[in-house]
């Protein structure tokens, strides 16, 4: 899923000095720890992924090919019809609780899917610039291990697309219910098929995250190597100067506005125009490399001007992506290829988090009641609206965007301060933890096709994905615990 996390040097004396003298104690200066937050996070998000996959194949809620919307009203008792009293009877109606309690009142999924869906790609994408900026790795070199993992993915999915219907109208439910004998008359080994959309998409499914890791990894590697050559030069190494950065920074702006302004251009889906939209798309990033190359450039003596930059480039990078007009239909088209670029931002702000770690002050945590009323302000709605794809929405109202954006982006800069002060003392995640989400990942679809049965007797999607996470990490828990015994 990302470059391998490297250890953190602790420094000045044996502690990780955050510039503020809020440092962790009691540890030899030659020793290295590892940011166990980052994993932490890594198998919780991953498993999450798969859990909202596993909702849009099985669950009741999501069987609909319509779907839209799904109120959170899992809470709400069924009112009395008779009384007028507290506006029951009108409440009763508006419910529809005239209707099966079944097929009226949505469960907890809809609530988690609905909260889970503002934080968790972004921030897996997050995570795996982080992780790139810990090591010395090049981006372009982090490409090849991902490229090898999403061949694996895809080849497996495309057995499984292979053994079943291949057909749009054999879903899950389709097969079990209106479409059953026409799905049943395909005579195939697997009934029906795991994924949304037509072949292509049911093939790749998870495999999109993928491909934009590498696409990113692709398109940020010239910035990438000029971020690093700028950092190195406040930390009184060698090197060739602002020019050859310069020229860096100037080739990924290049790659990236081709990439912004061909695909909204000439990928439109009969969308409105949006030609306009993507100059002003790739204009914006100006100003966020500028943010970007300013906290790398930032001297150790100034700690609370780098944040203060990184601050910036998350807020210029929430604007980007929220105020210009970019309108995404429903199918996957340029527009939303463009949108999901949102993702490429949160990737370079973990990079160059990692990258600047040991000379970055707090700032906002200083008075962190600040951070905790933002993400009051900011958290999303219990309710779900589709309002594109499940995956990650764009609204069609620019402040609901904006807060959307933004909790995420805030969610970001809390997790790596705190993920910075508990270094050290915060415990690693479980035996087989890493690997089971991993191969969770790569391997869910043939586990879903084998796992429908306790789908059909109406087991919750949440405890499936639990069991599939269960059933590859248990292995590697055993060999992990033996080899520290």
């Amino acid at each position: 899923m990302a470059a391998s996390q490297e250890s953190v040097t602790l420094t000045q004396g044996g502690t990780l000095n955050i510039a503020d003298g809020s440092d962790v104690v009691g540890v030899a200066s030659s020793q290295k720890i590892r940011l166990h937050h980052l994993d932490w996070f890594r198998v919780l998000f991953i498993i999450f992924a798969v859990y909202l996959h596993i909702w849009q194949s099985y669950s009741d809620i999501s069987k609909a090919e319509d779907l839209t919307t799904a109120l959170d009203n899992v809470m709400i008792e069924v009112f009395n019809v008779s009384s007028t009293a507290n506006g029951h009877t009108e409440a009763y109606w508006d419910l529809r609780q005239n209707l099966p309690e079944s097929e009226w009142r949505n469960g907890y999924d809809v609530r988690l899917i609905a909260v889970g869906r503002q934080f968790v790609i972004p921030l897996l994408f997050w995570i795996s610039g982080y992780a790139l900026g810990l090591g010395k790795e090049k981006a372009i070199s982090s490409l090849w291990k991902i490229a090898l993992i999403t061949v694996l993915g895809i080849g497996v999915n495309a057995i499984v697309y292979a053994l079943g219907p291949m057909d749009d109208g054999c879903s899950y439910h389709n097969s079990r219910g209106k479409n059953q004998e026409y799905c049943a008359g395909k005579n195939s080994i697997i009934s029906f098929g795991v994924g949304t959309g037509n072949g292509l998409f049911s093939i790749l499914f998870q495999f999109w995250f993928t491909v934009f890791l590498m696409v990113f990894l692709a398109q940020m590697h010239p910035l990438c190597e000029a971020l690093r050559e700028m950092h190195a030069s406040t930390q009184n190494e060698p090197w060739d100067g602002a020019g050859p950065a310069a020229v860096k920074c100037g080739i990924y702006w290049v790659i990236t506005s081709i990439v912004y302004i061909a695909f909204m251009w000439l990928w439109n889906d009969g969308a409105p125009s949006r030609v306009g939209a993507a100059f002003v798309l790739a204009a914006a990033e100006l100003p966020f490399i500028a943010a970007l190359a300013g906290t790398a450039l930032t001297p150790s003596e100034r700690p609370q001007l780098c944040r203060l930059l990184q601050y910036l480039a998350g807020v210029l990078a929430t604007l980007q992506f929220c105020l210009v007009p970019m309108a995404p239909t429903e199918s996957l088209d340029g527009g939303m290829i463009a949108y999901f670029h949102l993702f490429k931002q949160f990737y370079l702000i973990g990079f160059v988090m990692a990258l600047t770690r040991h000379k970055t002050a707090p700032v906002v945590y200083r008075a962190y009641i600040l951070a905790y009323a933002a993400l009051i302000f900011l958290r999303p709605p219990t309710n779900y609206y589709r309002s594109g794809v499940d995956t990650y929405p764009y609204f069609p109202f620019f402040l609901d965007r904006f807060m959307w954006t933004a909790g995420g982006m805030v969610q970001v800069f809390i997790h790596d301060r705190l993920g910075l002060l508990t270094a050290g003392t915060l415990v690693p995640v479980p035996p087989g933890a890493s690997m089971g989400a991993l191969l969770t990942y790569v391997l869910h679809v043939p586990l879903m096709v084998l796992l429908a049965p306790l789908a059909d007797q109406q087991w919750n999607s949440a405890v499936i994905t639990f069991l599939i996470f269960v059933i590859f990490a248990t292995p590697f828990a055993i060999l992990e615990s033996r080899k520290k015994n």
